[in-house]
């Protein structure tokens, strides 16, 4: 597997052995009664369960598997040594064994993203930790990665990266999106080159909580941290455990439950996108940079950064088609996607995410400056391309519910 996009722009050249620590892998192993519970009293925030659920059920590790293929293609060359934090190594799901032989140096078992001393003493060992373990809403998790890289950089042995331990923060761009509802398109665009726009935001937007501490809670001389904001993620992973992301998926099961696909309001509000792949592209390239050329990295209030694709899409555009796509298979009743205002839109847009449907009919729309002036190139960069990526959601998706043959869902995500 290559990623030849990753990080090309950046050279790096060392002679010592740099300690990278990635949280969020491989996800959390649910047993199907723990979810069922949690969606009696969350019901946005859980996964939706079916009948033909198994009894268990992997959740998050998407952008964390995908960010973890892309280091493995790079690491060969940069003298990198790449340590895995997992939780709960399961019989049914022996990651460790699995990470070991995709070339992981190191595995590392938590009870939880609350094992704050594991979390803390492996991070204290780390000269870079990129944390995608739900780190955008778990504050526990991030400030022990925090403590653990300082107790890094105060120890004698940090002297051998001649540089300061870094936080890579994975955020969302739910912390820009408005209340729109569908009803009007954005007003803002948010550009990462103007981290004054993101520093002037209401503490109280979902992620700023956990961004406010990553960005403050060190000096950057003692600990760099960088806070990357992607917006919705689409593609398949190619990462070894979870596959799929929420946002989509969720709108495509909610077609297949209905029959019908939907949209909120007018379905004129827009998101920035990001394929998979090319997100993690940029992960390795800000992991080179920070490595290569520290200094030339803004960090702390200053250090936020976006990647998207430069095409947003509108909520309706989805659901049209994913109501074509469907249609075409036979899978809802009618080609194209219904409208239907707030009040009744209840969990019917629910995609396994907190506040459920801001997260489908809203405005987050970001330009990726940054990353683009360092070298970056989405490959997938078309308007085009997150409508066509539909199909392969439908199709796998579909399978999951026994609606259509699994081996077809398995011939379209290969």
């Amino acid at each position: 597997m290559s990623f030849p996009n990753a990080g090309a722009a950046i050279t790096t050249t060392t002679t010592t052995t740099i300690n990278i620590l990635l949280t969020g892998a491989t996800g959390k192993l649910y047993r199907t009664e723990e979810l069922l519970l949690a969606r009696e009293k969350t019901p946005l925030a859980t996964p939706y369960l079916s009948h033909r659920t198994p009894r268990s059920v992997l959740t998050q590790g998407f952008i964390g598997g995908e960010i973890l293929m892309h280091l493995l293609a790079a690491k060969p060359t940069s003298g990198w040594h790449l340590t895995c934090l997992i939780r709960d190594d399961a019989p049914q799901l022996p990651r460790t064994a699995l990470l070991t032989a995709l070339g992981v140096d190191a595995v590392q078992t938590i009870s939880s993203l609350d094992d704050i001393e594991t979390i803390k003493q492996a991070a204290s060992r780390a000269d870079i930790a990129i944390h995608a373990a739900d780190g955008s809403d778990h504050l526990a998790s991030a400030v022990a990665l925090l403590d653990g890289l300082a107790l890094r950089s105060a120890s004698s042995s940090s002297a051998a990266t001649a540089t300061v331990p870094a936080l890579i923060h994975v955020s969302g761009v739910g912390v820009i999106m408005d209340d729109a509802g569908g009803e009007s398109p954005p007003e803002t665009v948010f550009d990462d080159a103007q981290p004054e726009q993101i520093n002037d935001l209401p503490d109280s937007m979902p992620h700023r909580d956990v961004d406010l501490v990553v960005s403050g809670r060190f000096p950057q001389d003692r600990v760099k941290t960088v806070i990357v904001i992607p917006p919705l993620v689409y593609g398949c992973s190619s990462g070894p455990f979870k596959k799929m992301s929420s946002q989509i998926p969720g709108l495509v099961r909610s077609a297949l439950r209905n029959r019908r696909a939907e949209y909120l309001g007018l379905g004129v509000s827009q998101w920035s996108n990001v394929h998979v792949e090319d997100l993690a592209d940029f992960f390795v390239l800000l992991t080179r940079k920070i490595i290569a050329d520290p200094e030339s990295v803004p960090s702390g209030r200053d250090g936020y950064y976006f990647a998207e694709s430069g095409h947003p899409h509108s909520w309706a555009e989805l659901s049209h088609a994913i109501a074509r796509t469907a249609h075409a298979r036979g899978l809802v009743d009618q080609p194209v996607a219904v409208a239907i205002p707030a009040a009744a839109a209840g969990e019917a847009l629910g995609n396994s995410r907190p506040l459920g449907l801001r997260y489908v009919s809203s405005n987050a729309v970001c330009t990726a400056s940054r990353a683009r002036a360092w070298g970056w190139i989405p490959k997938k960069s078309e308007r085009t391309d997150v409508l066509a990526s539909i199909q392969k959601d439908v199709e796998i998706i579909a399978a999951e519910e026994g609606l259509v043959s699994a081996a077809v869902a398995v011939a379209v995500s290969t």
